[in-house]
């Protein structure tokens, strides 16, 4: 190993010299090209990910409540939107969601991502990631919950009426007999539902950024309209939601990486 020879001042050159490895001398280690070590722009990253994944279920606080009281997602006829007509009940239910789930985006990078490096491009996408990733995980995990109810049942540990016990049995059956398709619809659908919240969260940072509400309205239209037509689910089978929000996941995907290129632009 080459090292470097250190002599003390005053000292002769015949004297013995101290030999420093080249470790001893080195230089610290450089910042990432962002001007900033590399172990704080993880920890940047991850921040604004786990602020992202923790806005959906705080956006549900409001939007569970408000749905109930609207009437959405349960029986038709129930709640203040009774006897609505089905394409405005589609559109109100959608508004619920762009709302709360919008605002509630905007409030966080707002007031909880509050310096420049936290904000931008980038950290829009990481935003929209974590917010549509923990959608796709509750969702799934609900849906396995559905099953493992239905299987104690099966089994005799919940005591039930025979009637009921048929439901379920009929219920069981019908998973079994699923094609395998159904789990790959599903997986599809949540990659393209991703794909839109993080277009939506670009959206929305763009409001923040540049203080223009504009942006943030475009974000609740677009979740309005997208979640909208989900009502017709019945008519459009499996087979026309799945296209319905995979094309919505292109279109994102494509107007996600234009911003891209205006934000480096500089417009």
């Amino acid at each position: 190993m080459l090292c470097r020879c250190v002599r003390s001042a005053g000292a002769p050159r015949s004297s013995s010299s101290l030999c420093v490895p080249p470790a001893a001398t080195a230089r610290p280690a450089r910042a990432s090209s962002s001007g900033h070590p590399p172990g704080a722009t993880a920890r940047r990253l991850s921040k604004v990910w786990a602020i992202g994944l923790a806005t959906f279920p705080v956006s549900q606080v409001v939007h569970i409540p408000l749905n109930a009281l609207l009437g959405i997602g349960g029986p038709r006829g129930a709640g203040l939107l009774e006897g609505v007509p089905l394409p405005v009940y589609g559109l109100i239910a959608g508004l619920s969601a762009g709302l709360c789930e919008e605002l509630a985006r905007w409030a966080a990078m707002r007031w909880l991502l509050r310096k420049d490096r936290e904000r931008g491009w980038a950290p829009g996408v990481l935003f929209g990631a974590g917010h549509g990733g923990i959608e796709a995980i509750i969702f799934g995990a609900l849906a396995g919950l559905e099953l493992l109810q239905l299987l104690v049942i099966q089994i005799g540990a919940v005591p039930l009426d025979p009637a009921a016990r048929e439901v379920v049995r009929v219920a069981l059956e019908g998973r079994q007999e699923a094609s395998w398709w159904v789990a790959a619809y599903a997986g599809l659908e949540r990659v393209g539902a991703i794909s839109c919240h993080v277009f939506m969260s670009v959206l929305v940072m763009r409001a923040v950024v540049r203080k223009n509400l504009l942006w943030l309205g475009a974000a609740i239209l677009f979740h309005t309209a997208l979640d909208a037509p989900l009502v017709y689910s019945d008519v459009l089978t499996e087979h026309g939601t799945l296209a319905l929000v995979l094309a919505a996941g292109l279109f994102s995907l494509a107007a996600t990486l234009k911003l891209r290129e205006k934000a480096s632009a500089g417009i």
